[in-house]
């Protein structure tokens, strides 16, 4: 995830959705701590834009070869959420 120098919160909430042949349908909420307790921000910062990656799933295996949907929302109480600039998801083999 990347965000502004600017950025209103220390933090981000999100819903992880998931779905796909051989897992329920669910969503998994996160909280990902973007700042210390001084301010300072959590991650790689490059100019005004920081970077922090959060370990969303452990131990996560797919049942079965097919497609497979994960879908990001963000779950703050703030809507539009700005100075958000990006949200990724990679998906590493063990």
């Amino acid at each position: 995830m990347r965000h502004t120098n600017q950025y209103d919160f220390s933090n981000l909430f999100l819903l992880l959705h998931q779905q796909g042949k051989g897992i329920k349908d669910t969503a998994y909420r996160h909280e990902i701590s973007l700042a210390e307790l001084d301010g300072r921000w959590k991650g790689k910062t490059a100019g005004s834009l920081v970077e922090v990656q959060h370990l969303a799933l452990t131990d996560f295996v797919f049942p079965d070869t097919g497609s497979y949907i994960f879908r990001i929302e963000q779950n703050m109480r703030k809507t539009p959420l700005t100075e958000i600039n990006d949200v990724g998801l990679k998906v590493i083999k063990k």
